[in-house]
């Protein structure tokens, strides 16, 4: 029976000796009860007790539910993660572009606001991959990803558009301002040095939205001001 008080918990050992009666067997075997009371005089005439084998065993499993809780919102945070953002520059994707794109013009169709968008192009891309392979290709978008994250604004949103092109969503500003915020991008860009060793611009086109104005109207004329920007030379920003 002494022998079975050494399972008791420290706690509750000084108080559990003098009460052998709260120790039974069960096949054979001295197990130890858990006392379950305010005090040890409580304990005397109204307590509760609880086999610690039980009880541990309820602690597992309930420890066993938390982590599965905890694994489960990790991997649903995960799963969000990847339905919104670009895996290779870490920017937002397309889908989530097209969503805040929409809920801008909305927005500013209430608000009488400005609003922007700039269209991103990386020149000369192709040669990169071209000389550099793919996988470096892929290493100078990343780092693109990371200098763009860097240099837009909290209220900006930007992300990849697909391929080597990328958006940027500016709103409650004008085109003036948003020219200055892209040249700063394009110069910021152009000072950067990427692994490849070898300079990397880009070239940007800018449309302000105007009344009535749809999204895919917007984006087809900030996408014609950037092809303009690259017959005028490249690295530079031209206004729709």
């Amino acid at each position: 029976m002494d022998a079975a008080l050494s399972f008791v918990w420290p706690m509750w050992s000084g108080f559990a000796r003098p009460h052998r009666g709260h120790i039974s067997r069960i096949a054979g075997c001295a197990v130890p009860l858990l006392v379950l009371s305010g005090s040890p005089a409580a304990a005397q005439s109204s307590s509760v007790a609880v086999p610690l084998p039980v009880f541990a065993g309820l602690l597992v499993v309930l420890v066993g539910l938390v982590a599965a809780v905890v694994i489960m919102t990790i991997r649903n945070r995960a799963l969000h993660t990847a339905s919104e953002f670009d895996r290779t520059t870490g920017l937002v994707n397309r889908a989530v572009l097209d969503a805040s794109l929409a809920h801008e013009i909305h927005r500013r169709a209430r608000s009488k606001g400005d609003l922007c968008v700039a269209m991103i192009d990386i020149d000369n891309f192709k040669k990169i991959n071209d000389r550099f392979g793919h996988l470096r290709g892929d290493k100078v978008l990343a780092e693109l990803g990371g200098l763009f994250r860097s240099l837009s604004r909290a209220s900006d949103v930007l992300g990849r558009w697909g391929g080597e092109e990328f958006l940027l969503i500016l709103p409650d500003t004008a085109q003036d301002s948003a020219m200055i915020a892209c040249d700063r991008i394009r110069s910021s860009v152009q000072a950067h040095a990427f692994s490849v060793l070898k300079p990397v611009t880009i070239s940007i086109g800018i449309a302000q939205a105007v009344e009535g104005e749809t999204a895919e109207d917007l984006i087809r004329r900030a996408d014609a001001a950037m092809y303009r920007a690259k017959e005028d030379g490249r690295n530079r920003c031209s206004v729709a």
